[in-house]
């Protein structure tokens, strides 16, 4: 955000401030008492309200003409409070998921265009396959991030699959036989991987819905691919389907 020639760090600090003083019981306030609190000029509160009021951060009262927080700060506290419910909703999920197949279990958030691992349960095998928590990957690789690309909006869909074309085609694999495989995983509700992102991994994947039935991330099984075999990451669908189910209904979905 860029306010008149003031450095950008000075400004941050003053949207912070000005944040945190809408947010401490005040529901509505002028700019003259927001300066009396911060400490500033009417005019410099003025361009604050402004520029962040076009981003959604605050809004004016058009009755009183005070301000409140706005929509853009509401929905990244949802985004927070989402992302803390679905880790406590899918812990259980995952570990039944990881019982019944012996295998490790994880799930993924979609950020963006990008998915991020949130959660794993470990297979308590010896050897087993594992992740690194927080670690963001692209949607065009791997079981987890193509149920996730399956069940996008078919424009954004399409948009991510083309913005990648160059570097499927350098991994030689072509655009269009992507698009025929995220077809067949909308078709069937999961996805398939063997050692597509990681050489020595399989896995199989399916999605999760929130309450506006968006997908917002997917739950995987993994294991090595000598003993996760294609029968075996088939035989898992079945179950992963019934805990992605379990889960997208307590989110709503």
């Amino acid at each position: 955000m860029t306010i008149s020639n003031e450095p950008g760090v000075k400004v941050f600090e003053r949207v912070a401030d000005l944040l945190e003083v809408l947010s401490n019981g005040n529901s509505e306030m002028g700019i003259t008492d927001l300066g009396r609190e911060l400490g500033l000029g009417k005019s410099t509160v003025h361009r604050l309200l402004t520029s962040m009021e076009k981003r959604g951060y605050v809004q004016q009262n058009q009755t009183n003409k005070k301000y409140q927080l706005g929509p853009t700060v509401m929905r990244l506290g949802l985004v927070k409070l989402r992302q803390l419910e679905v880790r406590h909703m899918a812990l259980p999920w995952l570990e039944q998921l990881r019982d019944a197949t012996n295998e490790t279990t994880t799930f993924s958030l979609k950020v963006n265009r990008e998915r991020l691992y949130l959660l794993q349960v470990e297979s308590r095998q010896e050897i087993r396959q594992t992740i690194e928590i927080g670690r963001a990957y692209p949607l065009y690789y791997g079981a987890t991030g193509k149920a996730i690309l399956a069940f996008m909006p078919l424009e954004e869909q399409t948009r991510i699959v083309e913005q990648a074309a160059p570097e499927l085609t350098a991994k030689g694999r072509s655009v269009s036989k992507l698009q025929e495989e995220l077809q067949n995983i909308n078709r069937t509700g999961y996805a398939l991987s063997r050692g597509e992102r990681t050489p020595d991994a399989a896995s199989v994947a399916a999605p999760v819905f929130d309450y506006n039935r968006q997908v917002i991330g997917a739950m995987s099984v993994a294991g090595p691919i000598s003993r996760f075999t294609s029968d075996k990451q088939t035989a898992s669908a079945s179950r992963l389907l019934e805990c992605t189910t379990g889960l997208s209904r307590q989110l709503g979905g």
